[in-house]
């Protein structure tokens, strides 16, 4: 298959590209960086959507494409299947493959699957630190013996090792070092071999994921072979599959991890250090139960004082209160107000003002509480505190009909729920995909919008917290037991590997976050000022008075709420945090008692998600499925809203600070 650039980093041709492989959490990222200084760009493949992040190796005429890390070729997840399709329609010229000194046999597991392929390799074997730490010591030399490739060690967040890895990369070789399989299996690969002979095909890989089922490989081979080939490929599919008791992907996984646990034991020596460092004891502490859940309090109460308190209360104060509120919005109501049209002035410093509302709301209230997230977000996963905190409520998931990859899309949410519905594609079966999409939509609180919630309950007391954030965590709870029940089909099986603690990188750490900062207000501000032209337009025409006419009676009869709760309704269908930001603003007003400002808040999350959510939503999941999700989701909202409404009033609930 051809390749299609599309922004391309270099001129170089296909020929001259590297696929970059992996397991999760190796330091796929970091090398890809520090190896590629330049511009990045992109690459496609014609009749392929997947676009992969590539650029030239800085001083090299090798041009470098990213794939996302990968648990074991005989896996079903989208992530896996784009790294291995990524081979089948790349023709790269050799492969980059990135393992972790810590878990060797894990990474030549991993190695081996994908030297079916038959193409030339080079190993690096990163974080070769933190395997120094743990005393664990390899032989590279005898292990680039064994395998018949060039091994490179690297630290790669240092930069340590990739000069050297830089260098051996034109001496990429095939490896000699094969894995014998299950003679079922041998005969299966033997028998496909001779029914694509004429074909230009990778043919023990291709076979291998055929076997497995593997939808890329099978779209794969419909396209390349003839009606009557491919009818006979899959007739011995199928016959094969027949003969085995477990499935053959098992099988496989299992075959090649003994034969990876084989050489990294000749090459591979053990030294326990004397004495267990604090950092293990933490680490182990906090996947305990007993001890693992006050950690995780003190943890996120820290987060809260840094994210609530410092940011939410001094920051936003200094930048809505002080700098927009006696500075700018004066500053810009004072030259308007020269303009003879007042119209003009409405529409900058007005009720639905673009300085006194949009600019205001996304950068003097979101992006300080927004910043001081996602720098928090970034040490805990950075410190490695993340992993175990997924693996102390990892049980609890499995409830909800998720497995331990499960977790990823849910953290992930915390940041940015169209991300995550985007990181289901980690996920193995269809029915896990849709159940972690649908809490998503439910009610996962994204940073933005978590991040104005926060400034609201500033103004409340401890019960607003307590109500807030425990409705949306046991409604989805609730969600993922009876979706797990309803929704047909199985959980996969995962195990997740547990970095290290380690002190975290604050030049990192803060690289990133401005960079996210950045990318939101970039697609923020635009998001903000169309929400606040909206309602200015509607309020302008009479229309939103009209809308709060005909919302009245169920506003006021159901909810108890004013009528001019339809703007946080307007706003939050735009974008979630743009309707919590108009909350904020009616109820520095006065307009929305602390009940209503609780009640709102919580509709606001679990109605219908942002635009970009919605669009993913389809993309993922297809329109039959995402429209079942949609008509769900809104109904719901208010449902709910309905019955806490009921159940405030019935037990006088208030929550006034």
């Amino acid at each position: 298959m051809g390749i299609q650039k599309q922004n391309p980093a270099t001129d170089k041709s296909p020929e001259h590209l590297i696929v970059l492989l992996g397991n999760l959490n190796v330091g796929k990222s970091s090398i890809f960086e520090r190896l590629c200084r330049g511009k990045h760009g992109n690459i496609s493949f014609a009749g392929a959507p997947v676009v992969f992040k590539a650029s030239r190796i800085t001083g090299t005429d090798f041009t470098l494409m990213d794939t996302p890390g990968v648990h074991s070729v005989f896996t079903l997840s989208e992530d896996e299947s784009i790294a291995r399709d990524s081979i089948l329609n790349a023709h790269p010229e050799s492969l980059l493959f990135v393992g972790d000194a810590k878990n060797l046999s894990r990474s030549l597991s991993l190695l081996l699957q994908f030297t079916e392929y038959d193409l030339p390799a080079v190993l690096d074997l990163n974080m070769t630190d933190e395997a120094r730490q743990l005393g664990i010591s390899i032989d590279v030399s005898r292990l680039s013996g064994i395998l018949g490739i060039p091994v490179n060690s690297s630290v790669a967040v240092e930069g340590i090792g990739l000069r050297s890895l830089r260098r051996v990369l034109p001496d990429a070789r095939k490896p000699i070092q094969g894995v014998k399989l299950p003679d079922k299996i041998e005969r299966f690969l033997t028998e496909f071999r001779k029914l694509v002979s004429d074909r230009d095909l990778p043919g023990r890989a291709i076979g291998l994921q055929a076997l497995t089922l593997d939808p890329g490989a099978l779209s794969f081979l419909s396209k390349t072979l003839d009606p009557e080939t491919h009818r006979r490929v899959l007739s011995l599919i199928e016959t094969t599959r027949g003969q085995f008791y477990h499935r053959p992907e098992v099988l496989l996984h299992e075959t090649y991890t003994r034969a990876a646990q084989r050489i990294a034991e000749e090459v591979q020596t053990l030294s326990p250090p004397k004495h267990i460092p604090f950092s293990e004891k933490l680490g182990c502490w906090s996947r305990n139960l007993t001890t693992g859940i006050p950690i995780a309090v003190l943890v996120l109460a820290l987060m809260y004082l840094v994210v609530g308190d410092f940011g939410a209360r001094f920051l936003v104060g200094l930048m809505e209160d002080r700098l927009f509120g006696q500075i700018i919005i004066p500053t810009v109501a004072s030259i308007s107000g020269k303009i003879s049209f007042p119209l003009f002035q409405r529409f900058m410093v007005g009720e639905f003002g673009l300085v006194s509302v949009a600019l205001n709301l996304a950068l003097g209230v979101v992006a300080p509480v927004l910043f001081m997230f996602f720098f928090t977000f970034g040490i805990i996963e950075d410190s490695g505190y993340l992993a175990r905190l997924s693996v102390l409520f990892g049980r609890l998931l499995k409830k909800m009909g998720l497995s331990g990859k499960g977790i990823l899309p849910i953290v992930m949410g915390f940041s940015c729920v169209t991300m995550a519905i985007l990181t289901t594609r980690v996920l193995e079966t269809k029915k896990e995909r849709i159940i972690a999409t649908l809490l998503l939509l439910l009610g996962m609180p994204c940073a933005p919008l978590l991040s104005v919630m926060l400034v609201v309950l500033a103004h409340l007391n401890w019960k607003a917290y307590a109500v807030v954030f425990g409705v949306i965590f046991l409604q989805m709870f609730l969600a993922g037991l009876a979706a797990e029940r309803l929704l047909p089909g199985e959980r996969s099986t995962f195990f997740m590997e547990i970095p290290p603690l380690r002190i975290p990188r604050m030049r990192s750490i803060l690289v990133k976050t401005t960079q996210r900062i950045t990318h939101f207000t970039a697609e923020a501000i635009p998001v903000f000022i169309l929400a606040t032209f909206v309602l200015f337009v509607l309020n302008e025409l009479g229309f939103l008075r009209f809308l709060e006419y005909l919302g009245k009676p169920f506003l006021e009869t159901f909810l108890d709420l004013p009528p001019e709760s339809i703007r946080v309704v307007l706003s939050t269908m735009i974008r979630r945090e743009a309707g919590a930001a108009m909350l904020k603003e009616l109820f520095d007003r006065g307009l929305f008692s602390d009940v209503q400002t609780v009640l709102l808040l919580l509709i606001c999350t679990f109605l219908v998600p942002c635009v970009n959510a919605l669009v993913v939503t389809y993309k993922e999941h297809g329109f039959k499925t995402a429209t079942w999700m949609l008509l769900f989701v809104t109904p719901y909202a208010l449902v709910v809203g309905i019955i806490l409404n009921y159940l405030f009033r019935v037990f006088q609930i208030r929550f006034g600070g």
